[in-house]
């Protein structure tokens, strides 16, 4: 049995999913507002979970969230609930350490695989630290459940630093994608650069990349700093990697290392 607390300015909700977190055996604390349920968490023996509703008046779900985060609550698993799914709101909630991103009505066997998922993970650290949230989805919309877990990954990769491979088809939007995660992480105020690698000739890319002097090489009539430095501590996108020489692959590899 676990001890659960659920944070939601809705009675009716709140009540209900009381009662089917108690079926399923746990033992379950509410509050109604962000400020009661730090209150509560900084009074009562330590819960293994946390339900936190997105929109609420006062301090809402993600300030609640990030004071869960720089308190004692720091490592338990939260769930935030949204009836108004945004990619906006997924993203943020997910890059400031939430554990899930539930879009209400919640589904009880979706509820019940999640939190038994949170609860066998509940002594892993929190999530990374990171700036507040950016405003707005950008050109990245969709609320269907697939492009619900595109925008968790969306968030959890901008609140790390490592480089991030974005797959998919012609047309999908792998642009759009690294431009959200552009927009949502801590470097949002810092370059995004985007070089198309298949666009360059070869012999071209590696001083589009990395740069060059002057003299250099036939036609190199100044200083070039390259995409890699123009995007110092912003995000590179390198469009098409795939497609590019071998050679220059191997430097890159090399860069990222």
């Amino acid at each position: 049995m676990a001890h659960l607390l659920i944070v939601d300015d809705d009675d009716a909700f709140r009540d209900t999913l009381a009662e089917t977190l108690q079926a399923f055996g746990h033992e379950v604390s509410t509050a109604a507002g962000g400020a009661q349920a730090l209150a509560l968490i900084a009074a009562a023996p330590p819960f293994d979970a946390i339900f936190l509703d997105h929109r609420m008046p006062g301090m809402d779900g993600l300030e609640t969230l990030a004071a869960l985060r720089d308190g004692p609550a720091a490592a338990t698993p939260v769930m935030m609930l949204t009836a108004f799914a945004g990619a906006a709101n997924t993203i943020d909630a997910m890059r400031l350490g939430a554990f899930d991103h539930l879009a209400k009505p919640v589904r009880r066997e979706t509820l019940r695989a999640v939190l038994d998922s949170a609860l066998s993970c509940r002594a892993a650290p929190a999530g990374p630290q990171v700036a507040q949230p950016q405003g707005g989805d950008g050109d990245l919309v969709g609320h269907s459940e697939a492009m619900r877990e595109v925008h968790k990954r969306i968030g959890l990769a901008a609140a790390s630093a490592l480089p991030v491979l974005v797959l998919g088809e012609t047309g999908t939007g792998k642009d759009m994608v690294a431009r959200a995660l552009h927009r949502h992480s801590d470097r949002a105020d810092a370059p995004f650069v985007a070089i198309n690698c298949a666009a360059i000739p070869p012999e071209l890319l590696e001083s589009e990349l990395f740069g060059h002097v002057r003299g250099a090489f036939t036609g190199a009539t100044g200083d070039r700093p390259g995409c890699f430095r123009a995007a110092d501590r912003g995000v590179l996108l390198l469009d098409e990697i795939g497609d590019m020489a071998l050679p220059v692959q191997a430097k890159i590899l090399r860069v990222l290392q």
